[in-house]
């Protein structure tokens, strides 16, 4: 317990990220030892100020996280400790300690990273449900960030379909952040895990929103970008993603649409585009060499198949574009949501499957 309390302190202590962490506890040999040295001898390695601020830290404080730790049933797992994450590991920025909630065996398996913009339309929730139920049956556990808009509809379609998924939060596990996805981090918690770099308590500073991103990317094999924006936060985890030599996927949308600007520019630049599960799936070696079969179309079919988009079209539009009756084209239309090509929305409207 000893350890741990100093290990706590240490990385409590204002100015010590985890590059300082690891210099101190390598020259002096424990994080107890760090707090023994003199002003002189820790100043010879960080500045004055944080010396002073590691010979000045409150030890109380320190105890007061462990308390708080055991309060919230979570963890700590330090860098060096088996439990830790190996993905995670070779880094340097990798954190020090991480908060841990639930099965930590989640971070272990076979992961994908699923983000994307905060405010999706229809295209990317029904986009994201499918993506992550079929990545779920394939055995991934989904690793996002908690944030409304996509992270929110990945974690739950991963439970609403037996799965595992990991919230990597930018706040302290007891400051759950969205405030009202408090209940979904209880659920995850008891099926997945609840991740956190920063000590409970820590509130959701936008400052440590990028930091949040690397660990969602480095934890996962892979990432997948549903939708985002020109400046989405999205694009930054990807970014870390692809600094980490992960594989990122990217959903190509409308290219007039302003939620698809960062997804399409993501797959100009070298993403591999998703028209399909099996673009992901292959990555992984989780499908078979031998392609399905072309689900073949009537000329019918077609023209009416063609005539649909990915973004929301109502029945009128439809028969107005193939010059067919209405009946003719519910009855076609019917046909491709048994084949698994389109799905209607409320209201009479349809769109293409992903």
């Amino acid at each position: 317990m000893d350890d741990l309390l100093f290990r706590v302190a240490l990385f409590m202590v204002k100015g010590v990220g985890p590059s300082r962490y690891r210099l101190l506890i390598n020259r002096f040999g424990s994080p107890q030892n760090v707090f023994d040295a003199s002003l002189s001898e820790l100043s010879e390695l960080v500045t004055q100020r944080v010396a002073k601020g590691i010979k000045g830290f409150d030890i109380g404080k320190a105890e007061g996280v462990l308390r708080r730790t055991e309060e919230i049933g979570a963890q700590i797992i330090a860098l060096d400790s088996p439990e830790y994450p190996e993905r995670l590991k070779p880094y340097s920025y990798s954190p020090p300690l991480l908060w841990v909630k639930g099965d930590l065996s989640c971070l272990n398996g076979l992961t994908i990273g699923i983000v994307g913009t905060r405010r999706p339309d229809s295209y990317g929730i029904r986009a994201t449900k499918k993506i992550t139920s079929a990545l779920v049956d394939s055995g991934f556990t989904v690793v996002s960030g908690g944030a409304v808009g996509i992270d929110t509809v990945a974690h739950r379609t991963a439970l609403e379909h037996n799965g595992k998924t990991v919230a990597v939060l930018g706040s302290g596990l007891d400051v759950p952040y969205p405030w009202h996805n408090r209940e979904l981090f209880s659920k995850i918690s008891e099926s997945g895990a609840l991740v956190s770099e920063f000590p409970p308590g820590t509130k959701p500073n936008a400052e440590n929103f990028p930091k949040r991103n690397r660990i969602i990317s480095a934890l996962s094999d892979g990432l997948v970008v549903i939708e985002a924006g020109r400046t989405s936060g999205a694009l930054l985890t990807a970014r870390w993603a692809l600094e980490q030599g992960k594989e990122i996927f990217s959903l190509p949308g409308p290219f007039d649409s302003e939620k698809s600007i960062g997804t399409n520019r993501l797959i100009k630049e070298g993403a591999k585009p998703i028209t399909e599960i099996q673009d992901i799936l292959e990555e992984f070696g989780l499908v078979e060499e031998k392609k399905h079969e072309e689900i073949s179309l009537s000329g019918r079919e077609k023209e009416v198949f063609d005539a649909l988009g990915y973004e929301p079209i109502h029945i009128d539009k439809l028969t107005e574009k193939t010059g067919m009756e209405v009946t003719e084209v519910l009855g076609i239309l019917l046909g491709l949501e048994l084949k698994g090509l389109v799905t209607q929305i409320p209201g009479k409207y349809f769109v293409k499957a992903v």
